[in-house]
């Protein structure tokens, strides 16, 4: 039973970092898309 809390807990904390990650690929994304449309509003 420990040890399957201890293997949820690693998962959830891997879950947790890929999200993490994710969320920080698609708000550089983000942050890039609105540069470009701000350049192409002020020209």
């Amino acid at each position: 039973f420990a040890k399957f809390d201890v293997a949820t807990g690693h998962s959830i904390a891997d879950l947790q970092n890929k999200i993490q990650k994710i969320y920080q690929a698609l708000s550089c994304v983000i942050f890039a898309h609105s540069i470009v449309l701000a350049t192409k509003l002020v020209s």
